[in-house]
């Protein structure tokens, strides 16, 4: 990942193959941001997780 000013995002998407199926099904997504900070000539990074799956119809968000 190359940071552009101070965020950087990366994007997943996750497929699952039925045998039966042609076709991929769509599961999930997952998005992953990083930010950079700083703060009196030190460098902080912030990691934001958003997962939103499909199937069960939920989306998450994960600070750290």
């Amino acid at each position: 990942m190359i940071l552009h000013e101070d965020t950087g995002t990366l994007w997943f998407n996750f497929y699952e193959l039925n045998p039966s199926n042609v076709k991929y099904d769509y599961l999930a997504s997952c998005e992953i941001k990083v930010f950079e900070e700083s703060v009196d000539h030190e460098i902080n990074y912030q990691v934001h997780l958003y997962f939103n799956l499909i199937r069960l119809g939920h989306s998450y968000m994960y600070y750290s």
